[in-house]
Parts: C-alpha cells; sequence; structure tokens
C-alpha cells in the first residue's frame, strides 16, 4: 500500500471528534507562527524606534553641551579683554613698545630688565588663569606689528613677530590679521601648532582703548575640555563612541577630538561619504556602516553651529551590542 492510501486508511478510521481536534491542532500551529512572524517584526520595528529616537536625543544634548562652551569661551574672553588686568598690562605694554620705537620687522625685546618688571607681578595671575579655566596659552599681540608682547609660557612664540617672523604663516597670525579685519572675535580651526608641538586652535578678540582698536588678546584653547564633554557618558554599551570632525582650511575632512575606542586623533583625516554630506551640506541623519572591526554600526550625526568652524559630531556603536542588550530586555538605550 502506498503512502498517500495508508493516510487515507487512517484518516477513514479515525473517530470524528479526533478527526476534529487534528484540524484544530494544524489550524492552532499555524496561527502562533504566523502570530509569532509578526509580533518578531513589531518588536523588531520598535527597536528601530527605540534607538533612532534615543540615539537622535542625546547626540543633539551633546551637541548643544559643545556649542554653549564654546560660546561661553567667546563671551570670557570678550569680557577678559575688559578686564582691569588686562587692560592695564597692555597699556604698559605698549608705553614700552613705543618707547623702543620697534619697526614692523623687529622682533619684541622680552628679555630686558624692564620688561621682565613690567610682567613679573602679572606672570603668576595669568598662569592661574590658563590652568583654572582649562587654556594652554594666553597671548598679546600689538596692532601694528603683531609682536607677541606677552604669554604665559613663554614658548617659542613669545616675543616674535608675526608681521614678518618665522611664525607669520601660523594660525595665531592668521588670528591677530581676522581679529583686525573684522573688529570681532574669532576662532581659528585646529592646525599643527609648531610652538607648542601639537595640534592647537585659537580664539582672540579686540582690546580697545578710548574706542581705538589697540591690540588683540587671544587664547590658545585646550582639547581637555572638549574631551570631558564628549566622553561624559552614562552607557551600557561598550561600543558606543562620540566624535568631532571637521572641514579643514585644506579642505579635508579632519577629527577634531581624540578618539577613545578606535584609533584617531586630532588632525587625522577622515574619508566618508556622510561626513562630506553632514558637513558640506549642514545635514543631520544616521546611517548603518560596516565599521573598521568589520561589525555593523548605528552612525548618528549633527552638525554644530559654532561660527567660525565647520564642524558636526558623530555617535557610532555597535548594532549587535545594541540588539542584544533590547532582547535580553533592557530598556534603557542610552550613552
Amino acid at each position: 500500500m502506498c503512502k498517500n492510501s495508508k493516510i487515507i486508511f487512517l484518516m477513514k478510521n479515525l473517530s470524528i471528534l479526533k478527526k476534529i481536534l487534528i484540524v484544530f491542532t494544524f489550524v492552532g500551529l499555524t496561527s502562533l507562527i504566523i502570530e509569532g512572524l509578526l509580533l518578531n517584526n513589531i518588536f523588531e520595528t520598535d527597536i528601530e524606534n527605540i534607538v533612532d529616537a534615543t540615539f537622535h536625543e542625546n547626540i543633539k544634548t551633546k551637541k548643544k553641551e559643545i556649542e554653549n562652551y564654546l560660546e561661553l569661551s567667546v563671551k570670557r574672553i570678550e569680557l577678559m579683554s575688559r578686564s582691569i588686568s588686562v587692560q592695564n598690562l597692555f597699556e604698559t605694554l605698549e608705553k614700552y613698545h613705543n618707547k623702543k620705537n620697534l619697526k614692523k620687522n623687529e622682533k619684541f625685546p622680552v628679555n630686558t630688565k624692564e620688561y621682565r618688571k613690567i610682567t613679573e607681578i602679572y606672570l603668576e595671575y595669568f598662569l592661574d588663569y590658563i590652568e583654572i579655566n582649562n587654556y594652554n596659552d594666553i597671548f598679546f599681540i600689538c596692532r601694528d606689528h603683531g609682536h607677541v608682547m606677552f604669554t604665559a609660557k613663554h614658548e617659542d612664540d613669545f616675543g616674535t613677530n608675526l608681521f614678518s617672523g618665522k611664525y607669520k604663516k601660523s594660525q595665531l597670525a592668521n588670528l591677530w590679521k581676522k581679529v583686525l579685519k573684522t573688529e570681532e572675535t574669532v576662532i581659528i580651526d585646529y592646525k599643527f601648532y609648531k610652538p607648542s608641538n601639537e595640534e592647537a586652535f585659537f580664539i582672540g578678540t579686540p582690546i580697545y582703548k578710548n574706542n581705538e582698536l589697540i591690540g588683540v588678546f587671544a587664547l590658545q584653547m585646550s582639547e581637555k575640555k572638549l574631551e570631558n564633554i564628549i566622553n561624559k557618558k552614562n552607557s551600557i554599551y561598550k561600543t558606543s563612541e562620540v566624535y568631532v570632525v571637521g572641514k579643514s582650511s585644506d579642505g579635508k575632512f579632519r577629527l577634531k577630538i581624540n578618539r577613545i575606542i578606535k584609533k584617531g586623533k586630532i588632525g587625522d583625516e577622515k574619508k566618508d561619504k556622510y561626513i562630506k554630506k553632514c558637513i558640506n551640506n549642514k545635514d543631520n541623519g544616521n546611517y548603518i556602516k560596516i565599521g573598521s572591526t568589520g561589525e555593523k554600526e548605528y552612525v548618528y550625526f549633527y552638525p554644530l553651529e559654532i561660527k567660525n568652524l565647520n564642524w558636526a559630531i558623530f555617535y557610532t556603536t555597535s548594532v549587535d551590542e545594541v540588539m542584544k542588550n533590547v532582547y535580553l530586555g533592557r530598556k534603557k538605550v542610552y550613552f
């Protein structure tokens, strides 16, 4: 007897009740399978919605913190430029400058006994100021020749001439020129700065006397404060990381922060079509990519709204790690 005939024979000999039970069991199993597939699709959609909403919200928070910090730095330097300490020191240095009858091609004499007497009472104060506020250095620059008349750390730029000296093409010289041209506070992006032997960015603002612009007061910023903002996290994800990329003066896209999960330091070039899209188009969004480890990663990005800087903030984390945590019942999706 063939297989189909045996099945027909068995079905004919089953009671009506048993036949009904078999049919209902088959229908029930089919319904459960369909329902399971539908629930799985709904669950995956819920995961995507949770990830999307939460990551967007958190990266916007980081974005705002960075923007607020740099906005505060601008206000702080403008306030400091009008302080009694800055005004008095600059006025005294200007008198010393004029007394020496310096020309535009000469260095500023910082090794004289007279100069040391002028600045010694201010040096400790400004060293404390840059340490407390997480700045790398401070600069007093004359208007006409770009003489660096005072710094706190006395690096190789101390006493130099930004008009004709060896640092005339540095970003500090660029800052001096832009502040004089615009007569407003200016931020200059990261670039390798030889006197400090590292990547550096600056903020500079005009110094006025009787409504006349007489010089430039500048700060060399530290990456520490930005790193504290970016790396501060409350995360269940070991792979999560936030970093900042910007378009530099050479037109290339470079890191503006040292990375902590993956390799990358300030100044390293980044090549990615989404980085280009975000920064050039001032666009925000998200995508999934294959990272350097070979794993899929969520990437969320937003442009930073900072005058004079073309930067954007990025957040990445492993897709597998997010999915595992959600499937394990962890309800919080944050970094």
